[in-house]
């Protein structure tokens, strides 16, 4: 006997309506937007920022100074016997020309031509220590503070001969001439003759050559090579960072301090110009009452 059989019937599987269409909402509806809240703004430095700040106060300015006092001794002996071979000579035009013509490329492009130089030169160097199979030459011209004196007294030069010779326009040379004929050596000449009547001018072109090395960064960036100046670090902040309150305050104390000094200077002079004036005038009275 068969058993009966039964067919399952299927369940019917609910089939999920679908979402109804948003429909925009009407305007009176809308919930109302809280008002912003203006927070209050805290200055807070970066990392980077503190750190080149650090290293700005390690590299203090005073620390530079030597560095100009070198470039200053070193440019402006340079200056002063251009100077004096360009008031000796006939040809005066070529030579003035081939002293100026530093003032007239941009900084970027000097220091850029001088670094390739350099580079080639280094070069040049070391391949011939390598063909003498000596060790005497390697490193004579690697980037460093000798390439950046070069620079920067390629810089100068022209500064302190055109300082020089405009001082030496007064001088005569027929003075230097009576002095030899007299006896004295030429060194004598130079120094007990020549040199307190041009003295004005030496020691304006050692306040000029100092003032532009302490202030150059562009080509002292480009042949510095390894160690860093205070004008360097100043300058690689404002320009990945941008400026901020250290930077202000440092710039202003540079400012400050180089005003202060000629501020100081111009007093001391117009004080001891109306001291000798009255010496003068209490000389000439008392020969005037004779």
């Amino acid at each position: 006997m068969e058993a009966p059989t039964t067919s399952a019937k299927s369940t019917p599987v609910p089939v999920p309506e679908p979402d109804p269409v948003p429909r925009p909402a009407s305007p009176s509806l809308k919930t109302p937007t809280p008002a912003p809240t203006a927070t209050p703004f805290v200055y807070a430095l970066p990392p980077v920022d503190r750190d080149l700040f650090n290293l700005a106060l390690r590299l203090r300015p005073e620390e530079d100074i030597p560095n100009s006092r070198i470039i200053a001794t070193s440019a402006v002996p340079l200056g002063l016997l251009a100077a004096k071979f360009c008031k000796s000579s006939r040809n005066k035009v070529p030579f003035v020309t081939l002293m100026l013509m530093p003032l007239f490329v941009p900084a970027d492009i000097m220091g850029s031509s001088l670094l390739v130089f350099f580079k080639n030169l280094n070069g040049f160097f070391e391949w011939l220590s390598d063909s003498l199979g000596v060790t005497w030459f390697y490193g004579w011209f690697e980037l460093g503070f000798l390439t950046a004196l070069i620079g920067q007294i390629v810089y100068t030069l022209p500064y302190a001969f055109i300082v020089i010779l405009i001082t030496m326009s007064r001088y005569r040379v027929q003075q230097t001439e009576a002095a030899r004929s007299c006896g004295a050596t030429a060194w004598q000449a130079f120094r007990d003759v020549e040199f307190p009547q041009i003295r004005a001018g030496v020691f304006s072109a050692c306040a000029f050559v100092t003032i532009l090395s302490f202030n150059e960064a562009t080509r002292t960036a480009l042949l510095k090579g390894g160690f860093d100046t205070f004008q360097n670090v100043l300058v690689s902040q404002m320009l990945n960072i941008g400026m901020s309150g250290e930077s202000y305050a440092m710039a202003g104390i540079m400012s400050v301090i180089p005003m202060v000094v000629i501020g100081s200077i111009l007093i001391i002079t117009l004080i001891r110009s109306d001291r000798l004036e009255r010496v003068a005038r209490a000389k000439a009275a008392a020969v005037m009452s004779n």
